[in-house]
């Protein structure tokens, strides 16, 4: 978008109009001009919108991620006052835990075996 330009916002009407246009077959330039807006903002709209409950795919995923790591958070065991307080990491996730978790790695030095 062009700077000082400020995007009109859809109304319902609009959207639903879109929709029937694009149903029908008609292309952006003509949906656009119907509409008063330019093809490329009809299209970006009919792509964040047009499916699954006007919400964009991105969207949905990045709330059900979001949601499962929050979900995970909140099934752990409960925490201290005083490690909530402090910001003391969760469980498993402290430098210390970390380290301590990963397996020992062995090195075979070459001259043990000349």
């Amino acid at each position: 978008m062009k700077k000082g330009v400020i995007a009109r916002p859809w109304t319902d009407a609009e959207h639903r109009r879109m929709l029937k246009m694009k149903a029908e077959g008609h292309k952006w330039p003509a949906i656009g001009a119907a509409l008063g807006r330019t093809e490329y903002a009809v299209a970006a709209r009919y792509r964040e919108h047009a499916s699954d409950g006007g919400i964009s795919r991105n969207v949905r995923k990045a709330q059900s991620e979001a949601f499962i790591a929050r979900q995970a958070i909140y099934d752990l065991p409960p925490r201290s006052l005083t490690a909530e307080f402090f910001g003391d990491p969760l469980p498993g996730r402290s430098a210390l835990d970390r380290r301590n978790a990963k397996p020992e790695s062995r090195s075979i030095s070459l001259a043990e075996h000349a």
